[in-house]
């Protein structure tokens, strides 16, 4: 119980809609400016999910998502994957 509080207050304040600094012309385009996308990099390496992420920058998840993956690549951070092979039973 303690540990969920504690994330709760390092969660920065959720976004009221988009924020203009963190895109390019916001008017005319969806396109994170330099600083958005440095904005994004830096909350995930605090940890934070791609759904918190959306919601803090004004992102869709999708776009926050998408983020993520380019992020990973560039921190040279691998999908973690397994494989996993069902035998049958000895008595079947």
């Amino acid at each position: 119980m303690t540990i969920a509080i504690q994330l709760k207050e390092e969660l920065p304040p959720k976004s009221s809609g988009r924020n203009s600094a963190h895109f390019v012309n916001i008017e005319k385009s969806n396109h994170l400016s330099e600083e958005g996308i440095q904005a994004v990099y830096a909350l995930f390496e605090k940890g934070h999910s791609c759904e918190e992420v959306a919601q803090i920058i004004g992102i869709s998840v999708r776009g926050a998502q998408n983020r993520y993956k380019i992020w990973r690549t560039e921190q040279g951070i691998a999908e973690v994957t397994t494989k996993v092979t069902v035998y049958p039973h000895p008595d079947n």
